[in-house]
């Protein structure tokens, strides 16, 4: 604790050390229960932030990052009701000792999924390791649907004018893509098993829904399946898995069906795969010289837990520094912020 203690003075860091003790193996479980242990109340944590496991380190021997681990722990965040952060970086992002006078911070605004996504590179840009003048914003915001970039443009403007936050505002059309898909829920249960609405909340709009006049807040979006063709509802075929048959045509249907599953996975992956590419191909036109690139997290979609960090890997490949996040819809920038 009090190396903790003497590290967070050392970078100049307010807040209140915790240490927390576990017996069993891996960082996550360790992490897990630092996350169950802090706070008290109403004093718990809202929001945590957690570093993103690079490749060799969930790939070593020892299983001190596991990849089932560390999405689990994720899940168990999210049913906690906070905002997640998530840090895939280096050792080139800036320290609180280090002055950087030309620093620049880009956020990819993709699900207008409550106001963390622009509050916090808005408290980060006015850090003092930037300089007197604070480090330069800009908005990406990505244009998911057909729709006129100008006044989607003059509509995101509006809404940082009104939250008085200064930034430079580009639109990227990345409607050939699938994004939202990615960035949104796709199943009425998760990886883990545990119940999810399928109807679009407030916090998982795009910014195309956001910002649209009339938007009809109870419209349901596309599941993952129906966006690639591929039929998501209940088996007609199937009554109660215990009621077992010996019947050889039945199991050969069912192995045909396990088969089209699997395909349909793979298509499923490698679409996803295609859109974190085409994100990626963007971000470094833009943004391969910012300091810290800020855009949203992806959801978990895929019984694979390899699945989610290829993305992510493919997502931020090349990038120095990146910041995913996940709002829990409580955080809301009004114009009386």
């Amino acid at each position: 604790k009090e190396a903790l203690r003497s590290y967070m003075m050392h970078e100049k860091m307010d807040g209140f050390p915790q240490v927390s003790i576990t017996t069993r193996g891996g960082m996550c479980d360790a992490a897990w229960s630092a996350i169950l242990h802090s706070g008290l109340g109403p004093l718990s944590p809202n929001t945590i932030l957690l570093p993103f496991p690079s490749k060799h380190q969930r790939n070593g021997s020892d299983q001190y990052w596991s990849e089932q681990g560390f999405l689990r722990m994720v899940a168990g965040v999210k049913n906690m009701k906070v905002a997640i952060m998530m840090f895939r970086g280096n050792h080139q992002y800036p320290s609180s000792n280090q002055l950087v006078t030309s620093g620049m911070i880009d956020v990819w605004w993709i699900i207008h999924d409550g106001g963390l996504l622009l509050l916090l590179p808005h408290i980060l840009s006015q850090n003092a390791v930037w300089g007197k003048g604070g480090a330069r914003l800009r908005i990406f915001a990505v244009l998911t649907k057909n729709a006129d970039p100008d006044k989607f443009e003059a509509k995101v403007k509006k809404h940082l004018a009104g939250a008085r936050i200064a930034a430079t505002v580009i639109v990227v059309n990345m409607s050939a893509f699938s994004l939202p898909s990615d960035m949104r829920r796709s199943n009425s249960r998760d990886r883990f098993g545990c119940h999810v609405s399928d109807n679009l909340v407030p916090n998982e709009q795009t910014l195309d829904e956001a910002f649209s006049e009339g938007t009809d807040m109870e419209h349901s979006y596309l599941r993952l399946g129906e966006q690639f063709g591929v039929d998501m509802g209940n088996d007609d075929n199937g009554g109660d898995t215990d009621d077992l048959t010996l019947n050889t045509k039945a199991s050969d249907h069912s192995d045909i069906n396990d088969a089209k599953s699997g395909l349909r996975e793979i298509h499923a992956k490698q679409e996803r795969l295609k859109n974190a590419s085409a994100l990626n191909e963007m971000m470094r036109l833009h943004s391969s010289c910012s300091n810290l690139v800020i855009t949203n997290m992806p959801q978990i979609q895929s019984q694979y837990s390899c699945d989610f960090f290829d993305y992510v890997d493919t997502m931020c490949d090349g990038l120095d520094n990146c910041l995913l996040i996940r709002g829990s819809g409580k955080e809301v920038i009004t114009n009386y912020a």
